[in-house]
Parts: C-alpha cells; structure tokens; sequence
C-alpha cells in the first residue's frame, strides 16, 4: 500500500512502553488542504456537469476544481458519467473524456467547445490570430533537416540563409 496523504508530526504519539500508538494516530485529525477549497459553479455547463457528478458520486457537493478521484471517482463512476452526459448534452462521450479532463472545470470547457448550444460556443469568439514572424533569432540552432523544413513551411523564411534574420 501507498500512502495518499502525508503531513508532519511533531512527535509520534507513543504508549507507555515506547511504542507507536496507532489508535491515537487514527484519530488525530487530518489536516485542510488549502489547494482544496471548494469552488463553486461558475457557468451553466459547469452547474449541469457538477449536478451530474453529484448525482453519481453520492454527493451533495464538488468543487469545480477537485480531481475526479479526489471526489471519490472511479472507474465505474467515470462509465456512469460518460453515458448521462451523452444522454444529457447529445453527443458522444468517450470514458477518456472523463478521464483526461479529471476536474468538473476541465469537463465543462471541453464540452463548451464542442458540443453546440453550450455557453462558450454561442459567444462570439475573436477568431485566432497568428503571430508574423518577421525574423529568426542569431542563434537559431535547429538539429535535423526536418526540423528546418517545418520552420520554412510556417515561417517562409529561410533560416540557413544570410538574409533570413536582416
């Protein structure tokens, strides 16, 4: 076994013979994390996402930013997301949705981006803007001939060259 939790004691909490106590050591208690305040909803998909957690967990509350498994996640529990959250947002959503996006603040911004209707699609986004690169660096120092290719295709300057950085 590994431990999960770990915090420091002034002393080890002995019985009279200089053994360690662990009936005192179960009941000392633990200490708040302060990484682990919890923090509200803060969307509509957020609320929706929390709700569903909530349901399947057991809980009346997460926080939007604790981990799944912090949250009393599992495996079965990430199954169970997975498919009330197809029925709810109408589409598919894969186990390693749930997974990889292991807090209800990293669920709800993927789904705000994918599934249409949610709240960061409607809003009119400013569309991307690339950065020109007018110049390379001195001491560009690029180790393979691919590496340079991909440098030309996006750049269209020429690294190898005198002028590239004029």
């Amino acid at each position: 076994m590994v431990p999960t939790d770990w915090w420091l004691l002034d002393s080890f909490p002995v019985t009279g013979n200089g053994k360690l106590d662990v009936r005192v050591l179960d009941r000392l208690p633990v200490p708040a994390d302060p990484d682990d305040v919890p923090v509200g909803p803060r969307t509509a998909t957020e609320l929706a996402v929390h709700d569903l957690w909530c349901d399947v967990l057991g809980r009346s509350r997460v926080g939007v930013i604790t981990g799944f498994f912090a949250a009393g996640g599992h495996s079965l529990a990430a199954l169970r997301i997975a498919g009330r959250a197809e029925k709810r947002f109408g589409r598919p959503v894969a186990l390693a949705e749930v997974l990889g996006r292991a807090t209800i603040a990293e669920f709800a911004a993927w789904l705000d981006d994918t599934v249409p209707g949610t709240a960061t699609t409607e809003r009119n986004r400013p569309a991307r803007q690339r950065r020109q690169i007018t110049a390379l660096p001195d001491d560009l120092d690029l180790a393979t001939d691919e590496e340079l290719a991909v440098l030309r295709s996006l750049t269209g300057l020429d690294p190898t060259s005198q002028g590239a950085n004029q």
